[in-house]
């Protein structure tokens, strides 16, 4: 049922002011070829906002993009899920955590929107349910395969500093916990 909400809230129209005049106003601007030196926003990453351009550029709409994040919102979803139960053991517990995320009332609205923030809850999130599995698999898991997950992880944290200020949180917890696991 929560799919379906998510979905139909992608095909409804703009209705917040931020997504109106400078989310999807720049990702338009992106998608029509505007440039970072035609100072959109100046002083602003616009990473998140070009990342969906190019979906607005083919469709010439912002239902792609909208899709888009939305299935980016099922994949954390999805990964809450299989890593509740590697670490439980228990499926039920997995499909509570994940229903417990698509029930929160905030990403029935900003998971369909075009604001960057649900983009950066994507990699924030996997970064730290990496992390988590990591730390619980680090004596499983050979030296090099680790390292070579702990790059990955490392990436997802770096792509949503680059999305907004707010993931430092995010890359330094990665960062500083795997430097010490390693």
């Amino acid at each position: 049922y929560m799919g379906f909400l998510y979905i139909h809230r992608a095909f409804a129209p703009w209705s917040d002011q931020d997504e109106i005049s400078q989310y999807g106003y720049r990702t338009k601007l992106i998608a029509n070829g505007f440039t970072f030196n035609d100072k959109i926003a100046p002083g602003w990453s616009m990473f998140a906002e070009s990342m969906f351009s190019y979906f607005y550029f083919i469709a010439e709409t912002t239902i792609v993009p909208k899709l888009f994040k939305v299935l980016g919102l099922f994949f954390v979803a999805q990964l809450l899920y299989f890593l509740v139960v590697h670490l439980t053991k228990k499926r039920t517990l997995g499909l509570a955590s994940s229903l417990l995320l698509l029930v929160t009332p905030e990403f029935s609205y900003i998971a369909s929107s075009l604001k960057t923030d649900n983009v950066l809850m994507i990699f924030e999130a996997t970064s730290l349910l990496c992390l988590i599995y990591l730390y619980y698999e680090r004596n499983n898991i050979e030296t090099k395969p680790f390292k070579i997950l702990s790059i990955i992880t490392v990436i997802y944290s770096v792509i949503a500093f680059s999305i907004r200020l707010s993931g430092t949180y995010s890359l330094l917890l990665v960062s500083t916990t795997l430097l010490f696991v390693l």
